[in-house]
């Protein structure tokens, strides 16, 4: 099942449309971005407008990633539609440095190692996870691709058991919220990494919680501004003399 000029009905048919949004298309493999036009062959781009765009329940859907439709579109919203966020660079019609700069997914099954639409999006400046199973990535490609990474968060993902080990790759990160992931206990090392952070909020995490609180642990957050575990600022608690296991 595709999506093609056939439904477009024309050129002219979305000319200022800002927020488009595919819903529950289980069959749905191929969206058409462009309109065919007889006159020396050129194609017009049928979202010329589009900021938004939000993909939910297609989960046989990729994109062509080197659609001029990149070129505008700010906020990306993936919700279980892994093969978007899995899609090989040999499925592209070509490399894509678009205006994306807040992508959001959600309910992705695949692990962070082979989320490869990272690697076509290098404007991104807020990462927000949530639902997701398996965040490990040993990878440094994508990781080093998302270079101007500001704010990252990590919700919801309750059989996460570690955020990224090459987590310090993200060096121009100012904020990460990590809520609701009780399998994470502890950050990666490499956390000493990102000098430039400047927020760290934990919620709903306890046994990270108590890693933080830790005396020793306390040390490797030290370049951390504010640091938020609950609620409360780790300034003003008590530190743990013994580190959790």
């Amino acid at each position: 099942m595709k999506i093609d000029g056939d439904l477009y009905g024309g050129t002219t048919a979305f000319p200022r449309l800002v927020s488009f949004c595919l819903q529950d298309m289980e069959c749905l493999e191929e969206w058409n971005t462009e309109y065919p036009r007889c006159e020396e062959g050129l194609n017009q781009l049928m979202f010329p407008k589009l900021e938004l765009l939000y993909i939910r329940n297609c989960p046989k859907l990729r994109l062509i990633l080197g659609s001029p439709l990149w070129n505008n579109v700010i906020y990306l919203s993936i919700h279980r539609s892994d093969k978007i966020i899995i899609q090989s660079p040999s499925e592209d019609r070509g490399h894509v440095v678009g205006a994306t700069t807040n992508v959001s997914v959600d309910c992705c099954e695949a692990p962070l190692h082979q989320w490869s639409l990272l690697r076509h999006l290098p404007h991104i400046k807020c990462l927000n996870i949530k639902y997701c199973s398996d965040l490990t990535c040993s990878s440094a490609d994508i990781l080093q691709g998302l270079s101007s990474l500001e704010t990252l968060y990590v919700g919801s993902c309750e059989s996460i058991v570690a955020l990224p080990e090459r987590l310090g790759d993200l060096t121009s990160l100012l904020e990460i919220e990590v809520h609701d992931c009780e399998g994470i206990n502890t950050l990666p090392e490499s956390i000493q990494q990102l000098k430039c952070l400047q927020c760290l909020k934990i919620s709903g995490c306890s046994k990270l919680v108590q890693w933080c609180t830790s005396r020793k642990n306390k040390m490797k957050l030290v370049h951390i501004k504010d640091i938020i575990l609950d609620g409360v600022r780790l300034s003003d608690m008590d530190s743990d003399d013994e580190e959790p296991e």
